[in-house]
């Protein structure tokens, strides 16, 4: 049986989540190797957890860059901060690397901050 081997990093910009007191912990849904699909079709997952209390959870919106193009993630049904995506493998690849960025905004003693690509806009 052949395997599609997804090769993964897990973005988070530290300093921008240090620097404005926010805590963001992303943890990969995804297996490491996942049998090979006939459709070609793979749901990457990942689960945002942020443990500052200013976030607007109705803000949290999560992507997955793939090979430098980014898609946007859809919220999972039935669980809370938990985002996926459906990837169709083009035919000649066997792999793909990949990484997720979660934005939102939170509140500040200044008003709102939105959080882009790990870094406040």
């Amino acid at each position: 049986m052949k395997y599609f081997h997804l090769i993964s990093k897990v973005f988070a910009a530290s300093v921008t989540f240090f620097l404005t007191g926010c805590h963001i912990s992303l943890t990969n849904l995804t297996p490491k190797d996942v049998p090979q699909n006939p459709s070609g079709i793979y749901t990457l997952g990942v689960s945002a957890e942020i443990t500052d209390g200013n976030v607007d959870s109705e803000s949290i919106e999560a992507s997955v860059v793939i090979d430098g193009k980014k898609y946007p993630m859809v919220p999972s049904e039935g669980a809370q901060n938990v985002f996926q995506f459906d990837y169709a493998l083009p035919k000649d690849r066997d792999s793909a690397k990949y990484y997720f960025e979660v934005d939102y905004t939170f509140e500040t003693g200044s008003g709102k901050v939105r959080t882009e690509n790990g870094e406040q806009s």
